[in-house]
């Protein structure tokens, strides 16, 4: 089935840095689902702690909510931006985020599952076609995120994909790797 998710989202900084509270996710909740989308990868700068904690708090005081969250964190690689998602399954997706920023040039190997095409935050600096190419020569996946640093723009982006799609990519890829 297929879900509406923005991949790439900060909350701790939207919040204005608060720690991860009942009250601090239930407003993160609430602006997930004012925007009518399904769920967000919490991705918080080099710390994962973070979305595991909002996740924690979510599955206990707001079972009910319907929002599907995902931890993950945002560190560097290669001089890069990098998000890495946990996924229910298991799997750990990564994706370039805001390819060329802060460096110009583009880098992925097998590690990477997608590349970020559009991003509220970067957008005015992705080149587009050169995204496209490098998602094709290394068969990534193209995503659309907020990046968002602020409440109101959660979900400004997102993704129509299934959760399964992402975690097929994960084991598709480390079968190549193995073989390859």
């Amino acid at each position: 089935m297929k879900l509406k998710l923005d991949l790439h989202t900060h909350p701790f900084e939207a919040s204005h840095f608060e720690r991860a509270s009942v009250g601090t996710v239930g407003k993160l909740l609430d602006a997930v689902v004012a925007k009518g989308i399904d769920g967000i990868g919490v991705t918080e700068h080099f710390s994962l702690k973070y979305g595991l904690e909002v996740k924690r708090i979510a599955d206990e005081h707001f079972p009910d909510s319907g929002v599907l969250l995902i931890p993950g964190h945002e560190i560097e690689m290669e001089g890069q931006e990098v998000v890495e998602l946990y996924l229910p399954s298991g799997a750990i997706f990564r994706f370039l985020a805001h390819p060329g920023h802060p460096r110009q040039t583009i880098y992925v190997d097998e590690r990477f599952h997608g590349i970020e095409i559009q991003n509220n935050m970067h957008n005015w600096h992705i080149n587009k076609p050169a995204v496209r190419q490098v998602a094709e020569e290394h068969d990534l996946m193209l995503l659309t995120n907020s990046d968002a640093h602020y409440l109101d723009k959660v979900g400004c982006y997102y993704n129509e994909i299934d959760l399964d799609e992402l975690t097929q990519r994960v084991e598709e890829r480390a079968k190549r790797t193995r073989t390859g």
